[in-house]
């Protein structure tokens, strides 16, 4: 006959299994029996409990033996052998339950498990600055079991975010898990016990510390504040198994906003500087932004914005704004933005749309296939000293920077045409802005000062130079220079008659 054993049958994998044979370390057993008869045969077995497979509802599965037998294959193929009845089952099962003896109702385990901790950075409403070498931020903790009944798979679990994990100290805890993506660690009351070491006794208590690198968001300089929050708690089947009485005091919380210092500045620059420009009014088309109505080439202005960061940490996605005068109040382009750059360009994104070279003009000398008309205004325009957006019609375009690394810099670089036809201004001579704003009080940097960079183009109209009327006189200025050099020797000539160089020395000498 072969007999086969097996424990804990309802969970069928072999690695659950919460029984096991000791001196096997397996959960099934054969047995052949080779001479039956009609007394009993009784085998007894030493078996194993494997604690660290009770986890959450293992406790309510039962423990079921099963032992089932048939004739072997040998005694099968022999003549005129016996047989089993066939309308019998040839398996027997057994049931039994694990018993905790707790105290609670329907024996439940009840335990008050609290927990408290200390940080080593304290707790305030001002934002935290981090630089080059933050270190760690230390927490230590203390977890007590207050009874009546001992805590089974006693555990505590700690959300830090985007804070990671850098090691847990304590002679009475163990890591468990830790993961970088959710941010979450679990970690496992231990005790110096052969078996159930992860239970803890009723009226005792724990202390650990743990510690997080700060690091871990210096590098990205993107959380804007550090969200840390734990909480004790028994492992031991579910609420049909264990509770706690008191679930309030088992909880620790930790936050406080967080900056990244980076000395950010702005500035910027225009080329040219000074622009002189002489306007026609014919044709009335225009063919390329090089065209001579446009004033070719001699026109075109280029502000460079410059966002800069000295330092210490990175900058992460910095919106900035760009600002500048593009048409009239009656809407006649004034500052053409044909060309807008970022660079580099892999660190910084601009939502252009169809704010540049909305005209669709080719950049370059050519004659496309549908001319552009121009408009010219029908009344005297009049510029202030400085035009302001309060003067005229300003258009924007947002970018965004990625991610500014210390002593490094952005460019952004916009190219502009004076539209000619609208400045029809006598003796115009006027100064257009544009602006750059970086918006850093929306980001969690040190300083949290919003940036403003402002790039001016003095733009004045070409006199024509003055000219007479009349030829020049060439003999009458001649006989002006010859007669005022006459003049003057003949008053030198005077005034040394009259002794006015004469020397006072030799007077004194005779009069000594």
């Amino acid at each position: 006959l072969d007999v086969n054993l097996e424990l804990d049958s309802l969970i069928a994998n072999p690695i659950l299994k919460r029984m096991n044979f000791a001196e096997k370390v397996s959960a099934i057993e054969t047995i052949k029996i080779n001479s039956l008869g009609t007394s009993d045969h009784c085998f007894d077995y030493l078996v194993s409990i494997n604690v660290s497979y009770f986890q959450t509802g293992a406790l309510e599965i039962a423990a079921r033996v099963s032992l089932s037998y048939e004739l072997s294959s040998a005694f099968k193929a022999t003549i005129l052998s016996g047989i089993l009845d066939p309308m019998k089952a040839k398996k027997v099962t057994t049931d039994f339950t694990f018993e905790k003896g707790c105290s609670g109702s329907n024996g439940r385990c009840r335990h008050d498990i609290s927990a408290s901790a200390s940080f080593s950075i304290s707790s305030s409403a001002s934002p935290l600055v981090l630089g080059p070498q933050p270190g760690v931020l230390t927490v230590t903790i203390t977890i007590e079991n207050h009874g009546p009944d001992n805590s089974f798979f006693t555990r505590f679990n700690i959300s830090s975010g985007d804070l990671a994990f850098s090691k847990a100290s304590g002679v009475c805890i163990r890591t468990v898990s830790s993961d970088v993506t959710s941010g979450i660690l679990v970690l496992s009351y231990v005790r110096n016990a052969a078996v159930l070491g992860d239970m803890m006794l009723a009226n005792t208590s724990c202390q650990f510390s743990v510690e997080f690198d700060l690091d871990s968001l210096t590098s990205k300089a993107t959380s804007r504040e550090i969200q840390l929050s734990g909480i004790a708690y028994s492992n031991a089947g579910g609420p049909s198994v264990a509770f706690d009485p008191n679930t309030e005091n088992n909880k620790i919380r930790f936050s406080r906003s967080v900056r990244y210092s980076a000395l950010l500045s702005s500035s910027g620059i225009s080329h040219p500087g000074l622009l002189f420009y002489t306007r026609l009014t014919n044709p009335k088309v225009v063919y390329s932004l090089n065209d001579p109505v446009l004033g070719g080439n001699l026109t075109n202005i280029i502000h460079t914005h410059t966002l800069a960061n000295a330092g210490t940490l990175s900058a992460t996605s910095l919106p900035m704004n760009l600002v500048w005068p593009e048409a009239t109040k009656g809407g006649l382009p004034l500052l053409y933005i044909y060309d807008l750059k970022c660079e580099p360009a892999s660190k910084c994104q601009c939502e252009i749309g169809n704010k540049v070279n909305s005209m669709n003009l080719q950049l370059t000398a050519g004659r496309q296939s549908t001319p552009t008309p121009l408009r010219f205004p029908t009344t005297p325009s009049n510029f202030p000293a400085v035009v302001s957006c309060n003067d005229v019609i300003c258009r924007s375009i947002s970018c965004t920077v990625s991610r500014l690394d210390p002593f490094f810099s952005i460019n952004l670089i916009a190219s502009f045409k004076l539209w000619l036809p609208t400045l029809n201004q006598e003796r115009l001579s006027t100064e257009l802005r544009s602006t750059l704003e970086v918006k850093v009080q929306d980001r969690p940097i040190h300083p949290s000062i919003n940036l403003k960079s402002t790039v001016a183009t003095q733009v004045s109209v070409k006199l024509p130079a003055i000219t007479t009327s009349g030829g020049i006189n060439l003999g009458a200025i001649i006989g002006g220079i010859v007669g005022g050099l006459a003049l003057m020797g003949i008053i030198i000539a005077v005034m040394w008659k009259a002794g006015f160089f004469k020397s006072k020395y030799g007077d004194m000498k005779r009069d000594a």
